[in-house]
């Protein structure tokens, strides 16, 4: 098999594609879950995370109520068909140098940073990723949604 692309996912298209929350349209679900479903089921792509990313995913779907056999399935997902990275302690500190550089929480760094060198893509509607240029000196910034994040708000149509 040849590896056309290997790409992180941001944790918010994780979580809008296995939860349709009251607290976002029903476009945005329908349109993660679109993204996200052939991605994993593509031969020639592989998705990477971290184990700190794995967590968060984990834990915000938990929030978002997503149940504990749904949940189980996703781990199991995580756990067989994506490429999951332990978190270095220099790793963490890089993220926490970044963060503090540019006022960005720490989290999205620990999703993207320990992947430099390995990812050819960042799929992500955080405009975070956007915001800061560190993220697109790990790997180009793409946002595959019609919409974007901004974090403590509900998901809004990009570019608005």
């Amino acid at each position: 098999m040849t590896v056309s692309e290997r790409a992180v996912v941001d944790t918010q298209i994780w979580e809008y594609a296995w939860v349709e929350e009251d607290r976002a349209p029903a476009t945005v679900h329908r349109e993660a879950a679109a993204f996200l479903t052939p991605f994993l089921d593509a031969s020639d792509k592989v998705l990477c995370v971290t184990a700190y990313q794995a967590a968060e995913i984990m834990d915000v779907l938990r929030k978002a109520g997503l149940d504990a056999d749904a949940r189980g399935e996703l781990l199991d997902l995580l756990q067989t068909q994506c490429l999951c990275l332990d978190l270095t302690t220099d790793a963490v500190f890089e993220c926490v140098e970044m963060s503090l550089r540019s006022g960005i929480h720490v989290y999205d760094y620990l999703v993207a940073v320990p992947l430099r060198g390995l990812i050819d893509v960042i799929y992500s509607a955080d405009r975070h990723f956007v915001q800061d240029p560190q993220f697109e000196a790990i790997a180009p910034v793409v946002n595959p949604m019609t919409w974007e994040m901004q974090e403590g708000q509900p998901p809004r149509p990009a570019g608005s």
